[in-house]
């Protein structure tokens, strides 16, 4: 989940994507820290941000 989490911190640095900056060092954090809860918590928002990002892009 940590590679994960860096590699999506990566690409939404490298398109200056705000939202999924911060998703993708609290997944970096939580995969760090061993917070299972907050982890599966945080992947569960996963599908409802690229949602709200294809909704941006479109608009």
């Amino acid at each position: 989940m940590e590679t994960f989490g860096k590699k999506l911190l990566s690409v939404s640095k490298k398109h200056n994507i705000s939202t999924m900056i911060t998703y993708g060092e609290n997944i970096c954090e939580y995969a760090d820290n061993f917070e299972f809860d907050k982890l599966m918590n945080n992947l569960k928002k996963f599908p409802k941000l690229i949602e709200d990002l294809k909704k941006q892009i479109q608009n």
